[in-house]
């Protein structure tokens, strides 16, 4: 209970921290040039979907940039199936579930998006932590809480189905 607590205070002092700070809102989708996708390596059907979303992206002329969560178990002898650079793994989370910030300072820093779709089904702190620094002016989620950075968040069986409605959305803003 106290671990618990004490935690949370950590967590929020990080997503604090590292928050976005520029308004957001919904943009047409003529106005996106650039695009960030977190995407779960962990997702049944990961790499079909990583494919639709590139292949949306570049149909539409927008330059994408994908990140990924890999939170498995990895062996040694084991190969991650993304690049390093853009992939966040279970050893570079520390004792509260933050990214470290060599991890997460880069990111931030980064010159802002204009979209960014979190195509993760859940509310764990990396994806919280991550949704929120990211710097973009539109952002979409597949999942809600309280305090979500997201402008629109879609609800979904699958995340391929939840990438389907949320394109179907944008391709409608006008």
């Amino acid at each position: 209970m106290i671990l618990e607590y004490i935690k949370n205070r950590f967590r929020a002092r990080a997503l604090r921290k590292y928050a976005y700070s520029e308004a957001t809102g919904l943009r047409p989708l003529r106005s996106v040039r650039t695009a960030a996708v977190l995407l779960d390596v962990q997702n049944q059907g990961f790499e079909p979907l990583k494919q639709q979303v590139l292949d949306w992206f570049k149909s539409h002329g927008i330059k994408a940039e994908p990140y990924y969560f890999d939170f498995r178990k990895i062996e040694k002898e084991e190969m991650l199936l993304t690049s390093m650079k853009t992939t966040y793994i279970r050893r570079e989370l520390n004792w509260y579930g933050s990214l470290s910030p060599e991890r997460i300072e880069p990111i931030v820093e980064n010159r802002p998006f204009d979209l960014f779709i979190s195509l993760v089904p859940d509310a764990e702190f990396p994806t919280k932590l991550l949704s929120s620094s990211l710097p973009a002016s539109f952002k979409v989620g597949l999942c809600g809480y309280e305090g979500a950075p997201y402008d629109l968040v879609v609800s979904a069986p699958t995340p391929a189905q939840g990438f389907g409605v949320i394109t179907d959305i944008l391709e409608k803003i006008q």
